[in-house]
């Protein structure tokens, strides 16, 4: 997914350049299908040296399988470029070829780095990815409660009719339907975990001693007030790891959650179960949530607690206050709930703000998204000062971790997600990332452990283990 398999840029195109528009046209044909499991036929429809993306909220979930069209992005503009070319490929997308609204329906599915640029270490989970990536699917297979589509893409030939390709297409599925379906369960091997997570306790206690000094500090004209320290924990097998038992494990124990799963055709599957929504757009109409404050579904003082907690609920506040400032600049309205309520997954408990917002007709979803990360419940608070206190006391390169993850359909509309409770595999080699949210009051022992619950999901999954580590 995250490796650049073909440049489209034309060859005489400067170094660094993005054109704004497609060399052609391409086209889309749809057949509808009876009931099916995208992720499992999937598997007998992937080409060799093709990627496939899984995704899964509620009863909607898809299969995005190769590309026809790719995009990488990074630095400053990546957001602004990103936009550009979503803008101008719908532009060389030619009109349905049949009836068949694809509201919904990914046209781009791809995500971006925490950061604007990455640095990653050549023993590291991030080696060969990029700080954001948009692509065009050559197949998606889709599934949203009794609605089952398949959409293939292609670039337009000469003299082609592209009516054609939809017997072809349907020939295919029959094909690859009539094969026994099923992704393969593998009992994954044994685990042993890497001895160096005591150097990165030490580095994270050292992180939010630092971000408890920093609050401290009155003397700035904009003082930090809230900082989210993660930290990354490495996992190594005797065998290979199974990222598609990981993956099906996270679907059915996190269904409150959105399931996904990036992968590149070397191997890499960067896979998760996140419940944080960034946004989400209709038309004008965007929804996020503000998800911050957290406590064990098991804790002795009860998760009711954090409804009474000042800790968790200034930590919670600074994420609302953000959030509603960051729309205020691209929409007409901005509504909030009064007050913070429970959202009570598997393991653990948060403070939720559901936040809606009439966004101005030319906004799109791209730029909702670039105003709105990071929000404080994955950086911190105020932004600016949060970034400056991760670049220098954060050691580990987050990558992918806590950036935005998502699709968008021919509509332009589309939801994009922070990529949470996630982690890498890579053969026998795995990591897994976590982190809290520090606000004065902090206390190391406490946003450590907090740390440790959040690992429990991905860690579990590998391990066939269903509560946290």
């Amino acid at each position: 997914m995250v490796r650049v398999l073909h440049n489209n840029t034309p060859s005489d195109a400067p170094k660094g350049t993005h054109p704004s528009r497609e060399v052609g046209l391409f086209f889309r044909v749809s057949v509808a299908l009876p009931n099916f499991e995208p992720w499992s036929i999937a598997m007998h429809l992937t080409r060799p040296g093709e990627a496939v993306t899984r995704w899964a909220r509620d009863d909607k979930a898809f299969a995005a399988i190769g590309s026809v069209a790719e995009r990488c992005f990074e630095g400053k503009n990546r957001f602004a470029e990103a936009d550009d070319w979503t803008q101008a490929f719908r532009q060389s997308l030619l009109g349905p070829c049949g009836s068949m609204d694809l509201a919904g329906v990914p046209l781009f599915i791809g995500g971006f780095s925490f950061s604007d640029e990455m640095s990653p270490a050549l023993d590291g989970p991030w080696m060969g990815w990029v700080p954001g990536i948009l692509r065009v699917p050559r197949l998606v297979l889709y599934t949203e409660n009794d609605r089952c589509v398949a959409i293939l893409t292609e670039r337009l030939k000469v003299g082609q009719n592209p009516s054609g390709r939809k017997e072809a297409l349907r020939e295919e599925l029959h094909e690859a339907m009539s094969r026994p379906l099923g992704m393969p369960l593998p009992q994954p091997a044994g685990l042993d975990v890497d001895t160096c997570d005591g150097v990165l306790e030490r580095d994270f206690r050292s992180a939010v001693d630092a971000a408890l000094d920093s609050f401290a500090d009155t003397s700035a004209d904009a003082p930090l007030s809230k900082v989210v320290v993660s930290r990354r924990a490495r996992y190594v097998a005797s065998g290979q790891f199974a990222p598609n038992t990981a993956l099906l494990r996270l679907r059915e124990r996190f269904r409150e959650c959105t399931t996904f799963s990036f992968e590149d055709p070397f191997g890499r599957h960067f896979l998760g179960a996140t419940p944080e929504l960034l946004v989400r757009k209709r038309g004008v109409h965007a929804q996020t949530r503000a998800l911050a404050g957290t406590v064990r579904v098991d804790s002795p003082c009860g998760p009711e607690n954090l409804l009474k907690s000042n800790k968790d609920q200034r930590e919670h506040a600074f994420v609302v206050r953000a959030i509603e400032d960051a729309l205020r600049g691209v929409a007409t309205s901005v509504t909030s709930e009064d007050e913070p309520h429970l959202r009570t997954l598997r393991h653990m408990v948060h403070l939720e703000t559901s936040i809606e917002a009439a966004l101005r007709p030319s906004v799109t979803l791209v730029q909702a998204l670039a105003c709105l990360h990071p929000t404080p419940a994955v950086g911190g608070f105020p932004r600016k000062q949060a970034i400056q206190f991760l670049s220098r006391h954060e050691r580990s390169e987050r990558g992918w971790y806590a950036g935005p993850i998502g699709w968008i359909d021919e509509e332009g509309d589309g939801e994009f997600h922070v990529a949470l409770r996630c982690g890498v595999m890579d053969g026998r080699n795995a990591w897994a990332f976590a982190g809290a949210g520090i606000v004065e009051g902090s206390d190391a022992d406490a946003e450590w452990s907090e740390t440790e619950t959040k690992l429990g999901p991905f860690y579990g999954a590998m391990c066939d283990k269903v509560g946290p580590a």
